[in-house]
């Protein structure tokens, strides 16, 4: 093994912090977008009460963030398991014992940032539709900020 790609915990937790960072923004943006676009388009009742009008667009808000968080969960799952795969055989057994000790801090950290970044993209999700819901019932044109059409 090179020196370059020697592990340093260092280094390591650097680059876990970075990557859970990443994913709290685009799983935020990604919610705030989806809860927004699906409280928009969702068909409104027009016998529906405001209390229930936001009720159905917030939950449908919470389906969107559900599956993103589904298929963040199985990115996730994948890529704990590339991570916590045994070193070659070649390598010394105490190297590779350094290696899991740090795989395992690592997932314990991503575990708890993808628990805190679920709930902050659930209520992000849920906030979306809701404006979502209200733009559409109040007929907002947002033509002039979003438009392919010159």
């Amino acid at each position: 093994m090179t020196p370059e790609a020697e592990w340093d915990p260092e280094t390591v937790s650097g680059q876990v912090i970075t990557i859970c960072l990443w994913i709290l923004w685009i799983q935020l943006l990604a919610s705030l977008i989806g809860g927004y676009i699906t409280g928009r388009v969702r068909v409104s009742d027009p016998g529906a009460t405001p209390h229930e009008r936001e009720m159905r667009d917030g939950i449908h808000g919470l389906a969107v963030w559900a599956l993103g968080t589904v298929l963040v969960a199985i990115a996730a799952g994948f890529t704990a398991g590339i991570t916590a795969l045994v070193p070659e055989a070649q390598e010394e057994a105490e190297r590779a014992a350094e290696i899991l000790r740090m795989n395992e801090t690592a997932a314990i950290i991503m575990a708890f940032s993808t628990a805190a970044i679920s709930i902050v993209s659930a209520v992000a999700s849920w906030f979306a539709a809701t404006k979502g819901g209200e733009h559409r019932d109040e007929g907002t044109d947002l033509s002039r900020y979003v438009s392919f059409r010159r």
